[in-house]
Order: C-alpha cells, then structure tokens, then sequence
C-alpha cells in the first residue's frame, strides 16, 4: 500500500517543478507554460492515487489514517484554511496559475504571487501529512509481538532444558532398576522387534509383492472377465432376419393378448349391464318404495375418503422411492461410475472406429447421438440423485468428506452436460469435437472413481440412508395391508364393488412392498426401487378404479325417489355400446316414459318397461354366451402355448436373449394365473393377471426393437475390443515364455499358461477374422474357445502360486509359533517378579499392568496361527497389528519401572529443579500480563494453563516423583507452544499487511520507472528519425544534453532506489532483474552521451520496457491473489523468526523461466539473421557477448535460488 512518504516525495516533485521554470532564467514561457502543465496532470494522477488508498485504508479498518487522508483530498479539491485566510483549493490555485502563465507578459506579476500561494499550501500540506503517524501504528504493535515471541521462546527453552533435566534424573532411576527387572524390559523389547519383522514378512505374503506369478494371474483374471464381456457383446449380434423373425413373433403374441383383454373388458361390461338389468326386474314392483339405502352423499363422501387414504399412502411411497435413488446413488456411486466409463468408453470406440472406416452417414451419426444423448440423461438423472441425497444428509459431521460430496455432485454435473454436448456434436455431424467431449467425459468419469476410493464416507451415508427406509417401507407395507383389508370388508358389505376391486390392487400393491422392505433390509437398494416403483404403480391402479366410480355419477344419481331412480339408471344403460340400436332406443323410450308417468304407475306402461328390459337382458346373456369366461380361457391358452412354443424355439445365450426371455416368461406366469382365475369366474383378478402379462409382453417388444437399433453400433463395439484383448494375449503369452525360462521350480505350469495364453491369443485372432467378415456367429464360437484357453491358463498360474507360496506360509507360521512361545515365558517372570517383596508397590503395579498386556497379546498370537494355518495372510496380519498395540502397551508399562527412593544427591537436584521451575513460573506471569495488553486472549488462556500445569510440576517435583512431574512439564510445553503459535498468527497478519503497502509501493515505482522510460524511448525514436534525415544538428545536441540525458538519470536513480527497497525485503529474483535493468539503462545513458540514438540505444529500451512490464504484470498479479485469499496463518511448527517472501518463490521462478525463454528467443533470432552471412558484424559481436553474460549471470543467480530452497544459504 502506498505511504505518506511517498505523497510527501511527489508533492517534493511538484515543488520543484514549480519553481526550476523560475530558477532557470534562460526558460522562456512556452517552457514555464508545459512545466505547470505536467504539474497539473500530476495532482490529478495524485488525486486519483490518495482516492485509492483512503479506500483500501478503510476497507483494512484504518479509520484514523483514512479520515486524515480524507482531510487532504478536500484540502486539494474544495478548501484550505479559513483561519489563515486561504480559503481557495489548491487545484484551483493551480489552475489559476496556468491561466496567467498563458498570458505572458500581462499577467506575469499574477502568475508569481500565485505561484508563491501555491507553494505555501504545498509546504502546509505536507506538515500535514508528517504529522499523520499515531501511537497504534502497526509498526509499534509489531514490536511489542517480537517482544512477546521473545520471551515466550525463553520459556519455552527453559521449560525443556528443565523437561531435559528431569528425563535424566528419571532414566538414573530406571538404570538403577534390579537385574531382574531389566531382563524382562529387554526381553519385551526383543519380542516386540521380532513382531514387527514378522507383520512385515505378513504383509509380504498378503500383498505378494515379490511374486510374479500373482501380477500374471490377476491379469490373465481380468483378460478372462474382459473376453466375456466381448463374448456377450459378440453373442447379441445376429442377422437381421433372425431379429425380424422374432420380433414378428413377439408382436404377434401382443397382438393376440391385446385381444383377450378386449374380450375380458367387453365381457365384463356386458357381464355389469346384465346384473343391472336384472337388479332393475327384480325391483319393478318396488320403485314406488322408500329405499333405505344410504344417501348418494354419504356413498360418494366413503369412496372419497377411502381415495384420499390411498393417495396418501401413495405420495407417501413416492417420497420413500426417490430417497432409495439418493441412497442407492451414495452407496453404489462407484460402481454405478464404472457402469458409465465403461458405457462411454464404448461409445467412443465405436467413434474411432467408424470414423476410420468411413461410415459417418447423417443416419448414422443421428443413431450415435441418440445414443449419447440416452447416457448423457442417464448420468444427468444419477447426478441429480447424488446432490438430492447429499442436501438430504443432514448429519454430516466430517467437513472435509461434505466439501468432497459437494465437488463429486459439481464433477458429476460437469460430466453429464460434457456427455450431452458429445450427443449435440454428433448431431451436428463434428466427430472432432464430438471426440474430444468424449475423451473429456472419460477423464472426468476416471477422477470421479478415483476420488471415491478416498473415502467410505458415503457409502456409510448410503448404506445408513437405506436401513432407515426399510423401517419406513415397513410402515408403508402395514398401512397397505391394513387399507386393502377395511375396504374388502366394506366392499363385501355395501356390495360395493369398486371398494373390493380397489381392495386387490392394493393388496398387490403390499406384496411389492414386503420385497423392498425385504430389499432395502439387504442393502439391495436398486432392486427395493424397483419393488417400490411396481407398488406405486398398483396404488394408482386401485385409486383410479376409486376416482373412476365417483366420476360416473353412479352414485350420486341414486335419488330418493326408486321410480326417478330406476328412470335414471334406464337412461344410462341405453347409452352403452355394448347394446344394439334397437335395444337401446327401447330403454331410452322406457326411461322416458317412466320419467313422464306419475307414482301410480299405469300397468301398461310398466309391462312395456319390464319387456324392454328383459329383452335387453336375454341380448346380453346371449352374447355373453357366445364369448363366454371359458372361451376367453380357451384363447389364453392357445396364446401361452404360443409363447411356450417361442421360449423354446429362442437361444437364451446372449444378454438381450436372457432379458427377452426373462419378460416372456414373466408373461407366461400370468397368463397362466389370468386363465386360472378365469376357472374361477374371478373376472377382476383375470384382468389384472391379463394386464401384467400384456405388459410383459411389450418389455420383450422393446427389447426385441432397441436390439435391432443396436446392432451397427454393437459390431463397432466388438470387433474394436477384440483387437485390443488379442494384443494383450500375445503381450502376456510372451511375458509367461520369459518368466518359465526364469523360474525354474515352477516352470512346468508357467510354461503350460503360456501355451495355453497362445493359443487364447490364435482364438481371438480367428474371431477379428470373422467379424471382418460378419459372420458373427463364428467369431462368437472363436471367442468361447479363446475363454476355455483362458481358464485353463488361469488355473495353471493358480497351481504355480500355491507352489510358491506353500514354503512361505511354513516360514512365518513357524516365527508366530515361536514368538509365542517367548512371550510366555516373559509373562511368566512377570508374574513370578510380582510376588517378590524387594519390588517396589509401583513397579508391581506396572508390571501387573504389562502382564495383562501381554496375555491379550498371546490371546490375538493364537487367533494369527489359525488364520496362517488358513492360508488367510490378510486376516493374519489384521490379528497382528492388534497384537502390536498390546505388546506396545505392555513395553511402554514395563519402561516406566524404576528405582523410586531418590538418593540424597538426587533430593537435592530435585529440589533445585523446583526452584527452576518456580522461576519460569514467574517469568510465565509478566509473559501473561503482555499478552493481556496485546488483548491476545487465546494466548493469554494458554499460558494461564500452562502455568497451572507448571505449578502440579512443582508439587510432583516435591513428592520426589520424576514421571509425574515430567509429564506436566509435557502438558506445560503443549499451552506453551499454543500460545507462541497464536502470537506468530498475529505476527503474520501484521507482516502481511505490511507486505501489501510495501507491493503497492513497488507497482507505484515501477510503473513511474516505466513511464518515464516510455517517455524517454519515444522521443529517442524521434530524435534518431530527425537525425536519419538531416544529420545531428547543434538543437539535437541540447535535446541529447539537456532533455535526454537528464531524464535518463532520473530514471537510474529511482531504479537505484527501487533495487535497494526490493534488496531490504530479500526479493533476489526481483532484486537480479532490476539490477539487470538499471545496467541496460546506465548503458542507454553512455550511448545518449556518445550521441548514440540508433538501433542498439533503442532496443535496449524495448527490452528495459519489456522487462519492467513483466515486473508490472507479476506485481499485479500478486496484489490481485493476496486480495482474493482468506487470510492464512503459518503452518505449526513453521519459522516466524525468518520472514516470509514478499514475492512468492513461484512467482519468482516464473520470471526466472520467463527471462530463460526471452534469452532463448533472442539467440535464435540472432542465429537466423547470422547463419547466412560469412562473416558477424560488431553490432552482432556485442549482442551475443551481452546475451553471454546475461546467460552466465541467470545460471548463478538460479543455483542460489535453488540452494534457498532447499534450505541452503541465502
């Protein structure tokens, strides 16, 4: 930031300027007139400055130094002093004085006593200004923190000689132990060395890291995985006839069954309006009478709230799903990851390999985006899942794991936009972009899987996530079962038939249900979703058949009145289409002919109703006759054998086959449940079962067409990955030759793997063949005998690595059993040492606490034989990490015996170390009182606290106990060394704002200093173009002499002044660059006084402008950083006595490769211009030489930049 100092050197400046145009008597106005010119830019240029730093003053809190900056700027802009009578702003003097100047010999008088005002205000404002430093500056507050470290570092050095000191008295104590005493330490130390070796060699023999053979069996496991995949893929590729004969097949059997279900609606239409009919007969002589039924309100008010407990529970099951998704999305996220890298990695294989082919028709590439654009929706939908089920996660309690969840569902996002750009690409027929969007998905995808092997966080969410929905799902499944059962009862017993139908689907609904809760119990969440979405799928059912039966009106057209009623009804059924023309006609006319008739019905009148209604009745037993329940089954299962028929004829051998097959035969179980309950004249479950096998039947159509979509895209699928697997075969065949030849006693089945690998390798080199030709179904059998080859090499590498490792199992299992063996033994003299009376109270205490140490050692020493004898390594060495903590417990109790009577020499060390310890105690409290008044109140608490663990110190050192004592002392150096730390943290905002004004000074400078060149550069250029064009005149000599000249050492001393501020603040890259620079000036000034102006002058300049900029740009890249970034304490631990750079090390070595690179180019360019000519020019001569030196003067430079970062000397 920028200081009152530097104001104080500008307006120094002003000043000058001012009054050299009077000085000099030989000026003449025009001069004078430019001078006051400049003058008046520069306040404005100074104005604009002092605005920005009362900003960042206040921004920083510095009210005082803002307010009084404040003053100044409106000393400058609006007003003075009244009191002293100059009530006018300086920068309106200043412009009043300019004026006068440009009336010359008129206004000279007026020019002079104003210039004289002006002068006097800049001298006010500048006392002003000096007098502008206070008591709280931060130079003071700086001071008093290096104080406080000070002292803090005292106590500190003292506490731990103390520390030290007590150690010694404490290890005299152990060292004068018994004889016996000290072979049992020894002996737990030894054993507990060996364990160590042996949970290496476990570890070893877990990892197998030194055997081959394991590394060639994992490979050849996942060639073998990799080949069935590709066998798979290879497998679905069929003829499109065969497809098309299948497909034909299975939309003849929608077709068929989409009948039966038009039959089973026809027929229970008609089957509804012959039961009203005959309700209608058999009520004739009754439709005068009351009718005690319940009203129509009442009837439709039940349906309606039994339709609103279903939508309940339906919405209810809806929210149960969606966090199933979240829960499934967090416990599986890694491999639903790999899922969609291995989705997207043959999507741009496919890419590649059409594209080499040529085969990019617009029909093509539309099939390819589609296809992209369904993996893009798929990634798009689970990344939404993801960040559903993160802002879901309420107890969250790592931040580090929550900021991660919050990047993976960003990085998620990313991918999936960065997959549907892919889809847009290949739409637009861009395979080059289209490509590289790809690649950037599968780099993407690939972080994405990696950053979920870092933690386990959310899996546990996930896993946690779904065994609360399974309690919840259990609620669900009781209300569903509860609901299904009060409205079968209440269907039974009004006859309400839309409650029992309502009632089946809802019981189907609980038995979906019952398998999620079962599912989710399991952790199998995508399968419970599935279960789940089926259930809602069933509610949905059972509340339209609800809302269906209150939107006819049935109910609510049920009058008081039976004979108004029985009207009604009439005219409904009249309007069915299930009956004749002239049947219902009849109806309509009788309805309306009862409507017209008063309550004492005339006989005839009834008789024609009662006609027309049997008439109708007889029409719909007689259809229903011909199209009866037995017929339909009849159909049913000429239908089901149909699709048995098919099921047969199909191969079940690739995955779509398997998938088509799995829904045929879903569809054939409930054709064959419909036809059953048909036996049972059930026409409500027939339909349903119908309904369920329809649907199946259209999954096997879907699948049948989504295979025949795929089909050019599953060839570039296959042929592109068997190419890659046949590589890998030949690779691994060769590695298996070589190793056979090596490994001697397991030769044989190496030997028969790499045979066995060959010929995998001949087998899918046959099968590219094939597809080369499309003949697809013998690449696939090529393919099978390419996995039998691979078994078999599998199962030859699995004999060689038991081989190897049958010995090494031997050797470890034999070090275990031994090292249990002298474990007992040390636990024997353990206890035999206990019974002893010449062992002290509180060496038996610690040796009864590492007995029990040792036994629970012994205890996991026999669990780790088992699992050895097992041949389970990684159990085993699991069992012995355990026992390392006990056997460590047990070291570090059997380490704290010692010889507790203290001799007299001893009580009298002890005693002094109290007084020690009383003195820093002392010291401690005047450290407290600083820090109170630095108002550092987390220091403050800490030294209090470790005043207090100094004190128990004391007392220990009293009751002669060393241990005791010496970890207090401990305790006393932790709240120490807190407290120091929060004095460095202080320290560090304080030289961090310090840092910030000196970097705005150094902008401020540099960007002078690059002005001024600037200047000095451009009329350079024109004097040399004047110069070129009629020689040097004796007026160019004074431009060189009088402006040139002087300038350019003006700018040489502020770079003289810039190179010792930069020297102050230990910048040494900065440092070498300017002093670089300030050598090309002093190198600029000899030429402008050898009257040198041309091409070499010039360019010097170029390169000082070029080069000062770059300084401009890193500092305001710097400012630009330290502004964004929080502010940071030092790391624990880190050195505050060594400031730290004002430039960043980074920054710096940026610069160094900048100016390698500028030196670099110039070379080259030199090289260019020189290669052609016999012989260098002196102009050449001296650039090279200069670039010599400057390369030399670089290397050193760097080798001492890198010796400071590594710690060497500065």
């Amino acid at each position: 930031m920028i200081t009152y100092k530097d104001f104080l050197t500008i307006f120094f400046i002003f000043l000058s300027f001012s009054f050299c145009s009077y000085a000099q008597t030989t000026y003449s106005f025009e001069q004078i007139e430019q001078d006051q010119q400049k003058i008046v830019q520069d306040m404005k240029d100074l104005l604009e400055k002092m605005d920005r730093v009362q900003l960042r003053l206040e921004e920083q809190g510095k009210k005082e130094e803002a307010q009084r900056l404040r003053l100044a700027i409106e000393k400058i802009r609006k007003n003075f002093s009244a009191e002293k009578g100059l009530d006018s702003a300086l920068k309106a003097d200043m412009e009043e004085l300019l004026m006068h100047l440009k009336e010359k010999d008129k206004e000279i008088r007026k020019a002079y006593d104003k210039s004289l005002l002006v002068e006097k205000k800049m001298e006010i404002l500048r006392d002003f200004l000096l007098n502008r430093r206070s008591q709280t500056d931060w130079e003071k507050k700086m001071e008093e923190l290096n104080k406080a470290e000070q002292d803090s570092n005292v106590i500190v050095q003292k506490q731990e000689k103390l520390k030290q000191e007590t150690e010694e008295m404490e290890k005299e104590q152990q060292k004068a132990l018994s004889k016996d005493l000290q072979e049992i330490q020894k002996d737990a130390q030894d054993i507990l060395k060996e364990h160590k070796d042996l949970e290496n060699d476990t570890q070893k023999l877990a990892q197998n890291a030194e055997n081959p053979v394991q590394k060639f069996h994992e490979e050849v496991k996942k060639l073998l995985k990799d080949q069935q995949e590709n066998f798979q893929e290879t497998s679905d590729i069929q003829d499109s006839s065969h497809i098309e004969n299948k497909k034909a097949r299975v939309d003849s059997l929608v077709s068929n069954q989409k009948k039966i279900q038009e039959k089973l609606d026809s027929y229970e239409q008609k089957d509804k309006l012959a039961k009203d009919l005959q309700d209608l007969l058999k009520s004739k002589d009754q439709w005068t009478k009351h009718d005690p039924q319940k009203s129509p309100e009442q009837e439709a008010s039940s349906l309606k709230a039994w339709a609103e407990k279903i939508d309940k529970l339906l919405e209810e099951q809806k929210a149960t799903e969606k966090a199933t998704q979240e829960a499934k999305a967090l416990s599986e996220m890694k491999k639903n990851l790999e899922e969609f890298l291995n989705r997207q990695e043959k999507a741009q294989k496919v890419l590649l390999s059409e594209k080499e082919q040529g085969n990019t028709s617009p029909e093509y590439m539309s099939r390819l985006s589609r296809a992209q654009a369904r993996l893009g929706q798929d990634m798009k939908k689970f990344a939404k899942n993801f960040q559903d089920a993160l802002q879901n996660q309420k107890d969250i309690a790592d931040s580090q794991a929550k900021q991660q969840a919050e990047d993976m569902a960003k990085s998620l996002d990313k991918i999936a936009d960065r997959m549907l750009d892919s889809a847009q690409s290949l739409k637009q027929e861009d395979l080059e972009k289209a490509q590289s969007q790809n690649k950037e998905a599968i780099e993407n995808l690939q972080n994405a899987i990696q950053e979920t092997g870092k933690t386990k966080e959310w899996e546990k969410w996930g896993e946690k996530k779904t065994k609360e929905l399974s309690e919840k799902q259990k609620k669900h499944l009781e209300t569903a079962r509860n609901l299904g059962k009060n409205m079968e009862d209440e269907g039974k017993e009004g006859k309400e038939k839309a409650l029992e139908g309502s009632a089946k689907w809802t019981k189907i609904a609980s038995e979906e249900m019952e398998k999620a809760s079962q599912n989710l119990a399991d952790q199998k969440a995508n399968k419970a979703s599935e279960n789940q979405q089926r259930a809602m799928e069933f509610l949905q059912a059972a509340k339209d058949i609800l809302s269906q039966e209150m939107a006819s009106g049935k109910n609510k057209k049920r009058q008081d009145d039976p004979q108004a009623s029985a009207a009604n009804k009439m005219q409904e059924l009249s309007q069915s289409k299930a009956l004749p023309k002239e049947i219902a006609e009849a109806l309509k006319q009788s309805s309306e002919a009862l409507k017209k008739e008063p309550k004492e019905n005339n006989p005839e009148v009834q008789k024609n109703i009662a006609e027309n209604l049997q008439k109708a009745l007889e029409y719909l037993q007689e259809e229903n006759q011909k199209e009866s329940l037995d017929r339909i089954q009849e159909s049913q299962e000429k239908v089901r054998q149909e699709g048995l028929k098919f099921l047969q004829d199909s191969e079940k051998n690739t995955r779509r086959e398997q998938k088509m097959a799995k829904s045929i035969e879903n569809a054939l179980e409930n054709m064959q449940k419909a036809s059953q309950e048909m036996g049972k004249k059930d026409l409500s479950a027939s339909k349903q079962n119908s309904s369920r096998a329809l649907e199946d039947l259209k999954e096997a159509q879907n699948a049948l067409k989504e295979w025949q979509e795929n089909q050019n895209s599953q060839k570039g699928f296959s042929r592109v990955n068997q190419e890659g697997l046949e590589q890998r075969a030949r690779s691994m065949a060769r590695e298996l030759q070589d190793a056979s030849k090596q490994k001697q006693e397991s030769s044989p089945n190496l030997e028969k793997a790499g045979k066995e690998m060959q010929d995998a390798a001949q087998a899918m080199n046959q099968a590219n063949q094939n597809m080369e030709k499309e003949d697809y179904s013998k690449a696939a059998e090529k393919q099978k005998e390419a996995l039998k080859s691979l078994e078999k090499a599998s199962q030859e590498l699995e004999k060689s690595q038991k081989g190897e490792n049958q010995q090494k199992f031997q050797d470890v299992t034999q070090k275990q059993e031994n090292l249990l063996k002298k474990l007992q033994k040390l636990t024997d003299k353990m206890q035999e040492n206990q019974q002893k009376p010449s062992i002290k109270e509180e060496n038996k205490k610690r040796l009864q606490k590492s007995q029990k140490a040792a036994q629970e050692a012994q205890e996991k020493m026999k669990k780790t034989l088992k699992r050895l004898e097992q041949k389970e390594p990684k159990a085993a060495q699991e069992e012995q990490q355990q026992t390392s903590a006990s056997l460590e417990e047990m070291q570090k109790s059997l380490n704290e015996m010692k010889e507790e009577n203290l001799t007299q020499q001893q009580k009298k060390r002890m005693q002094n170390l109290a007084r020690k310890q009383e003195e820093i105690e002392k010291e401690l409290d005047e450290l407290k009182r600083k820090l109170d008044n630095l108002q550092r109140k987390q220091a403050s608490d800490a030294a209090q606290s470790a005043g207090e663990e100094m004190e128990k110190s004391r007392q220990k050192m009293k009751q002669e106990d060393t241990t005791g004592s010496k970890e207090k002392q401990e305790d006393a150096l932790r709240y120490l060394q807190q407290a120091k730390r929060d004095i460095e943290k202080e320290k560090w905002r304080y030289e961090k704002l310090r840092q910030d004004e000196v970097l705005f000074n150094l902008e401020e400078k540099v960007k002078q200093i690059w002005e001024s060149q600037k200047a000095v550069y451009q009329k350079t250029v024109e004097l040399n173009q004047k110069i070129k064009q009629f020689g040097i005149t004796r007026l160019d000599l004074v431009t060189l002499s009088k402006e040139l000249v002087p300038a350019q050492q003006d700018i040489i001393n502020k770079m003289v002044k810039l190179i010792e501020m930069l020297d102050q603040e230990e910048s040494h890259v900065f440092g070498w660059i300017c002093k670089r620079i300030r050598t090309d000036m002093d190198q600029v000034l000899t030429d402008f006084r050898q009257k040198e102006t041309g091409t070499m002058n010039q360019s010097l300049q170029q390169e000082i402008l070029q080069r000062l900029s770059r300084l401009l740009d890193t500092l305001k890249k710097e400012q630009k950083e330290r502004k964004e970034e929080k502010d940071s304490p030092p790391m624990p631990g880190s050195d505050m006595e060594q400031r730290p750079q004002i430039i960043p090390p980074i920054s710096e070595l940026r610069m160094i490769r900048e100016i390698q690179i500028e030196i670099k180019n110039k070379t080259e360019s030199l090289y260019d211009g020189l290669k052609d000519k016999e012989k260098m020019d002196d102009l050449s001569r001296k650039r090279l030489e200069r670039l010599g030196h400057e390369q030399d003067s670089l290397s050193e430079m760097t080798k001492k930049f890198i010796e400071r970062l590594e710690g060497g000397q500065k």
